[in-house]
């Protein structure tokens, strides 16, 4: 069964640590999303550690 991705969530790169807070509660679909931007974003500042 396939729904809706649903979350949010703050997050900052300082440095080569990643820091998230979660604002509102993530379905399994919403998780794929959110690695695969915080992933994106990390390979955009060309962060490999």
């Amino acid at each position: 069964m396939y729904f809706d991705a649903h979350g949010n969530i703050s997050f900052i790169i300082d440095n080569s640590c990643v820091i998230n807070r979660p604002n509102t509660p993530f379905n399994e679909e919403g998780v794929n999303i959110l690695f695969d931007s915080i992933l994106g974003q990390v390979k955009k500042k060309n962060i490999s550690k």
